[in-house]
């Protein structure tokens, strides 16, 4: 193999959490250039990959998609392979355009509820996991005959940003020996988010019974729904939502006592930096994404309704959030810290 094409759309998690299987193909195809697609937040982690060659980044707009496609169809891939679940089959139909325009050599990828049907290797899979995340990556790259083993997935710090974060925190007020609480409070997607006033009386409870600093943190684009979790807090937070990069939240992640989020991308930073957390879990696939698959440092808040998971984006009732409650999210958070009540 010369060159090979992964194709990998979802989300910052789920390149994290792609990572071993990536290093075992690299291993085993050492001299082939390895080429990632993916959505640029991931692209700020896979440039720094040693295990990618090269970082292409997919635009959401039709025109750009396509001259994307025109270009790596100039590359002339031996070998393509998807690392995502095929959640509908009109995103079937979309992937399997994809890699018809492609021309690949071997199309390799899942098989979900039997919507591969245009790959020339499928790995069978169901929608509702039945496994961890990174073992269905591993399941495929093992199809290819390799021997694709576990390992934690790696995130490099830099100097720059490292030294950046502590300077950020140090302007605000934070220095070494306080207790550092973070939160992420919202999420891109609405079904996700724990209901602000919940995950404000939790905080506003935790620092009633342990002196601690709380800073926010958050994607950039979730401003608007930080700001209104922000008025709800009794004592006055660090915002720092949407103020960094994603390799900087990295770094105030790792500097965090105790972070506390939502299922989204910066729970998996934390599971990976092996940073005690508490996730809060709604719709998402527990046994793909449980981030006790990475970190024994991991405490998990979730009630499954009869409708879960699902991928919905928006949920009105947000019932999946019903039974967690703040009291019971601030005391875990006192234990973890070590603190009595």
């Amino acid at each position: 193999m010369r060159n090979i094409l992964i194709i990998n759309l979802g989300g910052l998690g789920d390149f994290l959490l792609s990572e071993p299987a990536l290093c075992a193909l690299r291993a085993f195809y050492r001299n082939a250039r390895i080429v990632l697609w993916c959505i640029p937040r991931a692209a700020q982690f896979a440039q720094d990959c040693p295990c990618i060659d090269e970082v292409v980044f997919f635009d959401f707009r039709m025109i750009s998609t396509l001259r994307t496609l025109f270009y790596l169809r100039q590359r002339e891939f031996e070998l393509v392979l998807n690392m995502r679940s095929i959640h509908s089959w009109a995103s079937a139909f979309k992937m399997a355009a994809i890699f018809h325009l492609l021309k690949a050599g071997c199309r390799i990828g899942r098989d979900t509820d039997g919507r591969g049907f245009f790959f020339d290797i499928r790995i069978p899979e169901t929608i509702k996991g039945r496994m961890p995340e990174y073992q269905y990556d591993l399941n495929t790259v093992k199809a290819l005959g390799i021997d694709a083993q576990y390992r934690r997935p790696q995130i490099s710090i830099s100097a720059g940003d490292n030294a950046y974060i502590h300077g950020l925190l140090s302007e605000c007020g934070i220095n070494d020996a306080d207790i550092l609480v973070g939160v992420n409070p919202s999420t891109p997607v609405l079904s996700r988010q724990w209901p602000a006033e919940n995950f404000a009386a939790a905080i506003n409870r935790l620092q009633e019974m342990i002196k601690c600093k709380i800073v926010i943190t958050g994607f950039r684009g979730t401003e608007p729904a930080v700001m209104r979790f922000k008025e709800m807090l009794k004592a006055e937070p660090v915002n720092l939502a949407g103020k960094t990069t994603i390799k900087q939240l990295a770094v105030l992640i790792k500097r965090c006592n105790l972070y506390i989020t939502n299922d989204t991308g910066s729970m998996h930073i934390a599971s990976v930096l092996d940073v005690p957390q508490i996730a809060l879990f709604g719709p998402g696939d527990l046994a793909r994404f449980d981030p006790r698959h990475i970190s024994d440092k991991a405490a998990v808040f979730y009630s499954y309704p009869a409708c879960g998971p699902c991928y919905n984006s928006a949920c009105e009732s947000r019932s999946c959030f019903r039974d967690i409650r703040p009291d019971a999210v601030a005391e875990a958070a006192v234990t973890i810290l070590g603190k009595k009540c």
